[in-house]
């Protein structure tokens, strides 16, 4: 707000002043500033960085050499293979020998060395010690000393005969 004052009766021209008062200065108008986000990689103390160094690189043993075993290939036949210990029954053969005795095969095996489809083939076993007796694996059916294995497929027997 201002004032006014006025002179009278003097013979100088009459001269108004105007007094101000003092006027608040303008408030700045605030401008919106971004924050700032936080840098993932930033890191606020410095990190080690790993060099190179001079150590040899670790050997390795060298690795063991493997002699191949040979796996014996089943023969192409026409029907089913008996295997008794290890060993395939051939043809034209009724007798197996085995560790402590011998094991008797019927019937003998076709010409080719097996058996047709759903043969009932019997195994006697006859040891060099009248005494021993015999332990099966792989048998259908036990009757006495006596074993049978029905040939519905490839068959593997284990006979074992005591001292």
């Amino acid at each position: 707000m201002s004032s006014v004052e006025t002179r009278v009766a003097t013979s100088e021209p009459v001269v108004e002043r105007v007094k101000e008062t003092p006027t608040r200065p303008p408030r700045p108008t605030p401008t919106i500033v971004p924050t700032k986000k936080p840098d993932p990689t930033h890191t606020p103390y410095p990190t080690h960085t790993p060099y190179p160094t001079s150590a040899p690189a670790p050997t390795s043993a060298p690795a063991p050499i493997l002699t191949p075993v040979p796996t014996p290939a089943r023969p192409a036949v026409s029907g089913y293979l008996l295997k008794i210990n290890g060993t395939y029954v051939r043809p034209g053969h009724v007798s197996i020998l085995i560790e402590n005795g011998h094991i008797m095969v019927h019937p003998m095996t076709g010409e080719d060395g097996s058996y047709p489809n759903r043969t009932e083939v019997t195994l006697g076993y006859y040891p060099n010690n009248a005494a021993a007796g015999v332990s099966w694996s792989g048998v259908d059916l036990l009757k006495g000393d006596i074993s049978v294995v029905y040939m519905d497929r490839d068959r593997e027997v284990v006979a074992t005969i005591g001292p």
